[in-house]
């Protein structure tokens, strides 16, 4: 017994590990037979294994004891459960086929409705392909030398229109020949709607067309693939007039360019510097165009490339009015020595004459030919009383010899604003004002920005 109760306190001690350990120790045991003694020496792991098997096999008999005695009520359960679940997809099966039927019933009821309201997006196209024709005609005959690619409408026409009070189609039917091209009278490429000559008053609408009951999906979509393929003529009329316009607009964009290269003054750099202005009064939330997918690919392309054109020559236009293109001084006289190379009026010998002198009344005002910022106002000795001015895309301009400055350093000046008064002091041998314009710093002559107002005039009225 004591020898009892001390194992016992040393496994207390060793805690749960250890008399996991002490249960499972190496154990012998002893066969004797005819007179000899022999053990068997069992691993612990043997034990673990041996104890493993017996309790598989403890809990598979336990298992398919029961599985044996419940295997009809199993059986019965999962029966139930599945025949539960046919039940319900039958149900829901019914359903959608209901929902199916009431559908196709609600389609054939509407079909009228259906079909009106084809003709009426079939009218709204009509009308655009009216307005897309008056468009033409305003480009041709106003704004730029468009050729309209619809027949303008007729009086005849318009007013068969007017008293189509029934919402028929007008003149313009709005169909195209399998979505090509008509040879017009004058044998070249017309893209109008087929006409035939006719009025088209008496034309079947779509309800008339479609009188049948639909029966299948294709004769449903009949009328729209018809809609469609008119839509997809009406693409080609827009792609062909933004075409038009692209081409204009980079034309203009080409020929403004040119004077601005007679000028000593680069286009494109003025196109990656400055900036369109924006009118006044306007605003509204930025909706980029890349989000409106309603346009097709193609227009959309088409238009994006007009945009950037109209853009590009508009913005040539604006800088043009920044040009000190105008004659800084009013009740010229005369021009008393040009640009160039002269005879110096002091030292009488050859001398190079950066500017043009222009004879006028004493203490006429000068006025500044464009807008600008004084970047000098003062005595500039040989020149006497100087203002410089310095206008956009690098152009500067001087005036010197005058009797007043009435302008000071750092003011912004505008479009014919008196910026002094003519006069005669420092180097000068009378009363004049000499005139100068640069570029980039170099001396430019003056009457080649004279030159380029009449150029500029005559390409804006060039059409």
């Amino acid at each position: 017994m004591h020898r009892k109760s001390t194992q016992q306190r040393q496994l207390a001690k060793r805690g749960f590990f250890g008399r996991l350990a002490h249960a499972f120790r190496e154990r012998q045991i002893y066969v004797r037979s005819r007179g000899e003694v022999q053990f068997i020496t069992i691993k612990p792991y043997m034990l673990v294994v041996g104890l493993f098997v017996v309790l598989t096999s403890f809990f598979w008999l336990a298992f398919a004891s029961i599985n044996v005695t419940f295997k009809d009520e199993l059986i019965a359960v999962k029966e139930r459960r599945i025949y539960q679940n046919k039940l319900n997809h039958e149900d829901r099966i019914a359903d959608l086929r209901k929902q199916i039927d009431q559908l196709n019933a609600k389609l054939l009821l509407d079909q009228k409705g259906y079909l009106g309201e084809v003709d009426k997006v079939h009218r709204q196209y009509q009308s655009l392909v009216e307005r897309h024709n008056r468009l033409s005609g305003f480009f041709r005959q106003g704004w730029m030398p468009v050729k309209s690619v619809l027949p303008l409408p007729s009086k005849q026409n318009t007013s068969t229109n007017n008293d189509n009070n029934d919402g028929q189609s007008n003149s313009y039917n709005g169909g195209f020949t399998n979505g090509k091209s008509n040879k017009g009278r004058n044998g070249k490429q017309s893209f109008a709607p087929n006409q035939a000559g006719k009025s088209n008053f008496n034309e079947l609408t779509y309800a008339q067309k479609y009188a049948s009951v639909f029966t299948t999906k294709k004769e449903i979509l009949a009328p729209l693939a018809e809609l469609r393929k008119d839509m997809t003529g009406f693409d080609t009329l827009q792609m062909k007039l933004l075409d038009e316009v692209a081409v204009y607009a980079i034309a203009k964009t080409k020929n403004t360019g040119k004077i601005f290269r007679r000028l000593g003054v680069n286009p494109e750099q003025i196109l990656k510097t400055a900036k369109l202005a924006t009118a006044d009064s306007v605003g509204g939330p930025f909706i980029a165009a890349s989000s409106l997918q309603s346009e097709p690919t193609m227009v959309a392309e088409r238009l994006k490339k007009a945009i950037t054109a109209l853009n590009k020559m508009k913005l040539l236009r604006q800088q043009s009015k920044k040009l000190p293109l105008a004659i800084p001084i009013k009740n010229i006289k005369r021009i008393s020595s040009r640009f160039g190379l002269r005879r110096d009026p002091f030292r009488r010998v050859a001398a190079m004459h950066t500017g043009i002198d222009i004879k006028a009344p004493y203490r006429a005002k000068i006025k500044n030919p464009a807008p600008g910022l004084v970047i000098y106002a003062g005595w500039g000795g040989g020149y006497g009383r100087m203002v410089k001015i310095k206008h956009a895309n690098g152009i500067e301009t001087r005036y010197a010899h005058m009797a007043k400055i009435l302008v000071k350093k750092g003011q912004y000046v505008k479009t014919g604003q008196a910026v002094g008064l003519l006069g005669n002091s420092g180097r000068s041998t009378g009363a004049h004002l000499h005139y100068e314009t640069r570029v980039n710093g170099r001396p430019t002559n003056p009457s080649r920005f004279w030159k380029a107002r009449n150029d500029f005039q005559s390409l804006s009225q060039k059409k």
